[in-house]
């Protein structure tokens, strides 16, 4: 399959408040790359008035796994996609950001499982546990939540392949028709605190399903201080109202939702990543 031009962005304008005494939003981080297999889009938003750099980040690359014995001529091309928040704002957070970046690069190749005699494939779980390791002994304890999936093409339309969260919010997957599953939750935060290596879960992602990651500045979106959060509730259910649409449509709608419910305050840094298989 060729290469796809996606995106990655849902949003590249600021939107207004309701009305008079409210802040516009600040506007989306817009980012373009060209991927294969992969349709994506996404946005990232500082909650830091008059500042771009954010400890929110994503990340989505691709590895090929060299096959072994009898499947030699049989290399198998995975995309990792990885999204975390690292703890606090501004400059010191995004330089964290950036260096579990690049540790996630350095260590997805050799983040592989090839237990119980089944062919080789990469682990979101030991990607996360290596990741955590890297981040006791270089940050001064400053903690990450996290959520990697590892994906491949089956074929028939289909994405499929592992997740795992670290202290993150739960992956969603927005089904044919609207139901909005919810992947996985949970697990123990990186660089915190020792931890043990937390199960992976399968994902299964379809033509015209779309699954997306983000970080809490989406679901703890707040209309002022003190006020209720916008929550998984509010979440899901603009994702329901995005059924059979694109994932530029997804982030977009999310975006807006999201922000339109915080009517102008500043919270938190937010990002939101959407994938779906390329059709």
């Amino acid at each position: 399959m060729g290469a796809v031009t996606v995106t990655l962005s849902g949003v590249s304008r600021p939107l207004a408040g309701p009305g008079a005494g409210y802040a516009l939003e600040p506007p989306a981080v817009v980012y373009t790359q060209s991927m294969q297999v992969l349709d994506l889009a996404a946005t990232q938003l500082s909650g830091t008035p008059g500042v771009d750099a954010t400890g929110d980040f994503y990340d989505v690359f691709p590895i090929e796994i060299p096959a072994r014995g009898q499947e030699a001529a049989k290399d198998a091309m995975w995309w990792w996609v990885v999204m975390g928040d690292v703890c606090g704002k501004g400059m010191a957070a995004a330089s964290v950001a950036a260096s579990v970046r690049h540790a996630a690069h350095t260590v997805a190749s050799d983040a592989l499982d090839a237990s119980a005699g089944g062919p080789v494939a990469p682990d979101p779980a030991l990607l996360l546990h290596r990741l955590h390791d890297i981040l006791m002994v270089r940050t001064g304890r400053r903690f990450v939540t996290a959520v990697a999936a590892v994906l491949r093409p089956d074929g028939h339309g289909w994405l499929v392949g592992r997740l795992a969260p670290a202290g993150h919010e739960p992956a969603l997957i927005r089904r044919i028709g609207g139901a909005v599953e919810v992947v996985s939750a949970g697990g123990m935060l990186l660089g915190l605190v020792p931890r043990q290596l937390a199960p992976a879960v399968e994902v299964r992602i379809g033509a015209g399903e779309v699954m997306v990651v983000f970080t809490d500045g989406v679901t703890d979106a707040r209309p002022g201080p003190g006020g209720e959060c916008f929550g998984l509730e509010r979440l899901t259910d603009a994702l329901t109202t995005s059924s059979g649409q694109p994932v530029r449509a997804v982030v977009d709608v999310v975006t807006t939702s999201a922000m339109a419910y915080r009517r102008g305050f500043l919270g938190d840094d937010l990002a939101i990543l959407a994938v779906s298989p390329s059709v």
